[in-house]
């Protein structure tokens, strides 16, 4: 059933989001993950991407991509 939960969370996000949360999750800041998601946003003014980036880390279908991503890795990275 874990298996359904995160393609269905997936399929929730759109590519730029899933972009984002990858940004996230690899140790970007919320402001660099999101000029790296939407390009278009290195033009903009610091406080412009920044609401934008708090905005969208702050949605619930994002939190648990970084989450699940985050245990994703740990899991990866356990020695035995």
């Amino acid at each position: 059933m874990a298996g359904r939960d995160s393609v269905s969370r997936e399929q929730l996000l759109s590519p730029k989001e899933e972009d984002f949360a990858v940004g996230l999750a690899s140790g970007l800041s919320q402001a660099e993950a999101y000029r790296k998601a939407y390009p278009n946003s290195r033009k903009w003014k610091d406080a412009t991407v920044h609401s934008r980036a708090s905005e969208l880390a702050a949605l619930s279908k994002v939190r648990g991509r970084v989450s699940e991503l985050g245990q994703k890795a740990a899991a990866a990275n356990q020695v035995t």
